[in-house]
């Protein structure tokens, strides 16, 4: 379970650092 909370911070992490146009235009594709 420890390993899942890692893993979810460090996606949390990568997307955080991701410029906020980025975020948007990968957003819309979803």
């Amino acid at each position: 379970m420890v390993h899942d909370y890692v893993l979810l911070s460090m996606l949390l992490f990568f997307y955080l650092s991701v410029p906020l146009p980025f975020q948007l235009s990968f957003g819309t594709q979803l």
